[in-house]
């Protein structure tokens, strides 16, 4: 018996260790077993149709880990990303309504996906199963449940809320026209409506009020839609040299001599407006090629003037360092720097000509619409950084304000490179001082403005509180004698409507009739609201005057409608027909949209946020919305027993 335990002990050792191990392990085994078991068989929520477990908690969550390496915007907008609950219940909801497909539509997404990263498919899947730790099958499960969710919001969003009746009356409101005599009164420039100055207290709370925000043109001021930001502004100089003065320099060149224009001509007739072999008919044509050689001449020459400008420019500027694209310019730069007064006098005598003009904008700030409207400067371009710019366009990208540009470098006491204008005139300018755009905190740097809007504010008020007294006025006295006294012209608004029955059905709503307040949509909405009620009528005049005076405030643009109605042009059954037809076509869609009521609109959220989809389903959560227990718990005490 020793003999054979001796002959067989390293079998015996391997057995029964081997044994001793799967006693040890298996309780642990056993429990971890039972323990999933019983996750996944457990109760994680409840709704209408029945009972949640574990195990579809466990199947959302491997999803979503599918979900988070390829965000969608859907999902990620409703919330729904990262909650498995959430994403069980859209999938529920798309499930019950037939858009989940199966692993085809799986499949599908990933060749897309595959597509646009330009690799294999089946790498694309492997890549997904591995860095989210699941299968094939889940991952394909995965992108085809993404797909009917995202069928199921986007189905309810585009589809037609409205109904046939509700579609009639939105064209016919949409597309009634009202005709008649008309005076605009706007309390912006109408000094006629008299308004005290405002109180430096009053003057002081607007502008505090709206201090940062950039100022709208003066046809955009309204109601709370005033500014007074300073925007970038600076100060400039510059020089030009006339394409005139030099050509005028040029007039007695050897090469414009007769001889020398002929030769010219002989070696090439064609350039010039002869044919191949029409050298004898120089004589013909010497005006015209007298004016292409001196217009060659006079190019060349401003190029050569030009450069010769721009070294003279740039030799002081060979000792400066650099920051980036731009100079550091020592604290008595503005001493060393080339004087443009001098560049011009040396122009005048290095190329004989009539010094270059020199200008400036003065002790005045400027701003880039002020320095675009300076005659050839403010259209004059360079092509020195790529594409051609404007010196309003170089300005406005300066190192000191407020969007500088590295690819354009450009700063002050710098010259601008040579600026060509359409006539062949050359400008160089320097801004001499700017300062970016701030907020406005020194009343008397904008106290014009303020004071302005103020007044303009309080005419409006006076204009919207007597607006019916006016429209007994225009009923009683005429809109003629509202008109003079308010000192304004009347027009004739004719079919003044809030969409084109041209347009409405490819989807455009352009309203028409109120040029004088560039078609204004709520101006325009307001006429036809306030003029609907008038009856419909052959003959207008029979209604009386004052049932079909109106009285319209428009505060967008500060001013006062008044408008004696002397048509009403309805839809007519035969016109709706015709847009009711193309419904059925292309356009029906965009239609539709133009004239459906805008708060009819659909939030995806309130539809289908979690909230909405738990009340829907009477979604209940037994063990919290996450069930973070279910994964955290930790393992039962074994039992002292066994």
């Amino acid at each position: 018996m020793l003999k054979l335990l001796r002959q067989y002990n390293q079998w015996i050792l391997v057995v029964g260790g081997t044994l001793l191990l799967i006693a040890f392990l298996m309780p642990s085994a056993i429990q971890g077993l039972a323990r999933q078991s019983a996750v996944s068989g457990a109760l994680w929520a409840t709704y209408s149709g029945g009972d949640v477990t574990g195990a579809d908690r466990d199947e959302a969550q491997q999803e979503l880990r599918v979900i988070e390496l390829m965000p969608n915007q859907i999902l990620s907008f409703l919330g729904a990303d990262k909650d498995p609950a959430h994403w069980w219940l859209l999938v529920h909801e798309a499930t019950e309504a037939g858009l989940v497909g199966g692993d085809g539509d799986g499949v599908a997404a990933l060749e897309q996906i595959a597509s646009n990263a330009k690799i294999a498919p089946e790498q694309v899947l492997f890549n997904l199963a591995r860095a989210s730790g699941s299968n094939r099958d889940v991952v394909l499960a995965a992108l085809a449940k993404v797909q009917g969710v995202s069928r199921l919001v986007n189905l309810s969003l585009n589809v037609d809320r409205v109904s046939d009746r509700r579609l009639k009356q939105s064209v016919a409101r949409s597309l009634l026209a009202v005709s008649g005599d008309m005076i605009v009164l706007d309390a912006r420039s109408n000094t006629v409506i008299e308004a005290a100055a405002p109180s430096d207290d009053r003057l002081t709370a607007h502008l505090k009020k709206y201090a940062d925000a950039v100022r709208p043109a003066d046809a955009l001021i309204g109601v709370d839609k005033f500014g007074y930001r300073i925007p970038d502004r600076f100060k400039v100089e510059w020089l030009s040299i006339s394409k005139s003065a030099v050509a005028a320099s040029m007039a007695n060149s050897p090469e414009l001599t007769t001889l020398a224009l002929k030769k010219r001509f002989a070696q090439n007739p064609s350039k010039y407006g002869g044919g191949t072999g029409d050298s004898a008919n120089f004589t013909a044509l010497e005006i015209a090629v007298r004016t292409a050689v001196t217009e060659e001449l006079v190019k060349a020459r401003m190029d050569e003037i030009a450069k010769f400008a721009s070294d003279q420019l740039g030799l002081a500027q060979r000792t400066l360092k650099r920051d980036g694209s731009h100079f550091v310019l020592p604290a008595e730069w503005s001493t060393q720097m080339p004087q443009l007064q001098a560049l011009a006098q040396t122009i005048a005598a290095e190329f004989s000509i009539s010094a270059p003009s020199y200008q400036s904008s003065g002790e005045s700030w400027i701003g880039t619409t002020e320095l675009a409207a300076i005659p050839g400067l403010g259209t004059a371009k360079t092509a020195k950084f790529g594409t051609p710019l404007s010196a309003p366009q170089l300005a406005a990208v300066a190192k000191e304000l407020s969007t500088p540009s590295i690819a354009t470098p450009f700063q002050v006491n710098i010259a601008s490179p040579a600026m060509i204008a359409d006539g062949g005139d050359a400008y160089f300018f320097r801004m001499i001082a700017a300062e970016a755009s701030k907020q406005a905190d020194d009343l008397a740097a904008v106290r014009a403005n303020v004071e302005k809007d103020l007044i303009a504010l309080d005419r409006f008020q006076w204009l919207e509180a007597n607006k019916d007294a006016l429209a007994a006025e225009a009923a009683r006295d005429g809109i003629r004698a509202v008109a003079t006294k308010y000192g304004v012209k009347v027009e004739f608004a004719k079919d003044v409507a809030e969409a084109n029955a041209q347009f409405i059905q490819y989807g455009i709503r352009m309203g028409a009739g109120l040029p004088s307040l560039n078609n204004d949509p709520k101006a325009i909405a307001a006429i036809i609201e306030k003029a609907a009620p008038i009856a419909f009528a052959a003959d207008m005049s029979a209604i009386p005057l004052a049932d079909r005076t109106i009285a319209v405030a428009v505060p967008d643009k500060l001013s006062l409608v008044l408008m004696q109605v002397t048509a009403k042009t309805p839809v007519t059954e035969e016109k709706f027909s015709e847009l009711a037809s193309a419904l059925m076509g292309q356009s029906g869609s965009r239609l539709v949209n133009v004239t459906s009521d805008p708060t009819l609109a659909i939030d995806p959220k309130s539809l289908f946020g979690f909230d909405a989809l738990a009340k829907r389903y009477s979604f209940k959560a037994t063990r919290g919305k996450n069930s973070p227990a279910m994964i955290d718990e930790p393992n039962p005490p074994l039992d002292p027993a066994t």
